[in-house]
């Protein structure tokens, strides 16, 4: 809440007369680094409100560049581009900012107080999308638009801010529609078309729950549903069935194909697997995927009930359990989310905050833990999530440059 220093709640923070000023964290630190400065001058106002031009120099990036860009530079052995912070952050000023703020921050990770915990490898996985659903990716991806160019700015202090922009929707909503087709096609509406809708409104509009309702607006409202949302209310409705997709729609895309075989294999060898998505639409869609391949399962999201998580946490984690995965949104944070009976992690999509995710990976690797833990990430092929992905790396490069 003390992030951003123009907001009208941290200015009347600020009013508040106290000797002494503490902020404790588990959050390593922020994806925008001038938001640091603001959590620094919140603590001490009168050592950093005049240093605080500095500080913002030096935090500010101005644009970064990877390898890969000129012809002399080699690529990765994968043959993906590394990202490279190169000119973004000012090499003198981080290291004058790094005097001025040692001694008020103290700093420690896992691997400086808990010697013995297990490894933690991370695998990237490229996923090349099925024919269909890159027919569909294609068709979602603008002519002129540069989305990638456009991703620094979705810094979490600048969302709520675009949001408001009514001359942003265009490019965040192509975004978005890009991200969902790279991780299924049923996210998006491609197989329901509009004589097809009408033709389901005449039909829904014969069901008790829709008596009341008129043709028009039904129509409407299922025009802004996803294929799979439309999928749902047909199995709900009998007089439905018949519109019902086909059983192999759920499979019909990559990262669910690469999937199974890491879940088979986390079977075979006895391990249990978390799998993480950063939307509950996805995780509705991998419900039907495990029912389909009658693999159990638990769910945890920002919408089970407080009183429930804890239930559903110690039954994952009891040694009697055999339930091989634990499907969670990974944003679901809170107090208590130990799930060490877990060593395999997969983050279906990846976000623009890399620190969620770490954080995400951590529900496995912990105090408790046992064994060494595998986290596999997907970045669908020539998609949006490569951009997200070296995105990503840029911001956690800039924090290895400024701490380590």
């Amino acid at each position: 809440m003390v992030k951003n220093c123009m907001s009208s709640r941290y200015k009347w923070l600020m009013q508040i007369r106290t000797p002494f000023r503490l902020l404790l964290t588990g959050t390593p630190l922020q994806n925008n680094l001038q938001e640091l400065v603001s959590l620094l001058t919140f603590i001490l106002p009168r050592v950093f409100a005049e240093s605080q031009p500095a500080l913002s120099h030096a935090f500010k990036t101005k644009g970064r560049r990877t390898m890969g860009d000129s012809d002399d530079t080699p690529a990765s052995a994968s043959g993906a581009q590394t990202p490279v912070a190169v000119g973004a952050v000012d090499t003198q000023h981080i290291e004058q900012a790094k005097k001025l703020l040692r001694p008020f921050v103290l700093r420690r990770r896992k691997c400086d107080v808990l010697a013995d915990l297990p490894s933690k490898t991370e695998h990237i996985v490229r996923v090349a999308l099925t024919e269909s659903q890159r027919k569909l990716y294609d068709s979602v991806v603008p002519d002129a638009v540069d989305i990638s160019g456009k991703l620094g700015e979705l810094d979490s202090s600048k969302l709520d801010d675009l949001a408001e922009k009514r001359a942003q929707p265009s490019w965040i909503s192509t975004f978005m529609d890009m991200r969902k087709a790279a991780d299924h096609p049923l996210l998006l509406r491609s197989q329901y078309d509009r004589p097809m809708l009408e033709s389901m409104a005449r039909q829904l509009l014969r069901e008790p729950d829709y008596a009341d309702s008129r043709y028009e607006y039904v129509v409407e409202d299922m025009e802004v549903c996803s294929d799979f949302e439309l999928h749902r209310i047909c199995a709900k409705y009998s007089r439905m069935r018949k519109y019902e997709l086909d059983k192999t729609q759920l499979l019909n895309s990559g990262k669910v194909q690469q999937l199974k075989g890491i879940v088979d294999e986390c079977i075979a060898s006895g391990e249990k697997l978390l799998l993480f998505s950063q939307f509950t639409s996805m995780l509705n869609i991998l419900e039907q995927v495990f029912a389909t391949w009658e693999i159990e399962f638990f769910r945890l999201d920002g919408q089970t009930k407080v009183d429930e998580r804890q239930g559903i946490i110690d039954t994952f984690n009891s040694s009697q359990c055999k339930v091989p995965v634990f499907l969670l949104s990974t944003k679901a944070g809170g107090f208590g989310i130990n799930l060490t009976a877990a060593n395999v992690v997969v983050i279906y999509d990846s976000g623009n905050n890399p620190s969620e995710e770490r954080q995400a990976e951590d529900r496995a690797h912990r105090v408790g833990q046992t064994k060494d833990v595998r986290v596999y990430r997907f970045i669908g092929t020539n998609t949006i999530d490569e951009d997200i992905l070296e995105n990503s790396r840029s911001k956690l490069l800039v924090e290895q440059m400024f701490w380590f």
